[in-house]
């Protein structure tokens, strides 16, 4: 069976991970806000997921489960680039007002983890056998 290609032209989906944050890795942090809600680290695989995008993309030190993408410094544009990047990340379409109704981290990895098993759902049993055996 021949091997997807992804972005790139890589055959890995942790080269395309790695290869979109080397393009927003940090050359500056942006100063946080004095008011944001305490820290609390991401804890599954989608909020670890979209929190290395989000302090990539708003160029911050950490994002927490309930920091809000706004009060972090993002802007509408910023916030499309944001998706655009998740999606090759995380190999799925996402609806660009993922970053605009659900704020927090928490929530956009919510919708983002409802989306995916959403489209596992449609899979045929034969389709879900392939994807597990890789």
């Amino acid at each position: 069976m021949p091997r997807t290609r992804f972005a790139g032209g890589h055959t890995e989906p942790r080269q395309v991970v790695d290869q979109v944050t080397d393009r927003l890795k940090v050359t500056e942090l942006a100063h946080l806000p004095e008011d944001l809600p305490p820290y609390e680290a991401p804890c599954t695989p989608v909020e670890e997921a979209v929190a290395e995008l989000w302090a990539n993309t708003l160029r911050v030190e950490r994002v927490g489960v309930h920091d809000d993408f706004s009060a972090l410094g993002g802007d509408s544009l910023t916030a499309m680039r944001a998706v655009v990047h998740l999606c090759k990340a995380l190999g799925t379409e996402l609806p660009v007002r993922v970053s605009f109704d659900d704020e927090t981290l928490e929530d956009t990895a919510l919708v983002i983890e409802d989306h995916l098993l959403a489209g596992i759902g449609k899979l045929s049993g034969e389709e879900a056998r392939a994807l597990l055996a890789g």
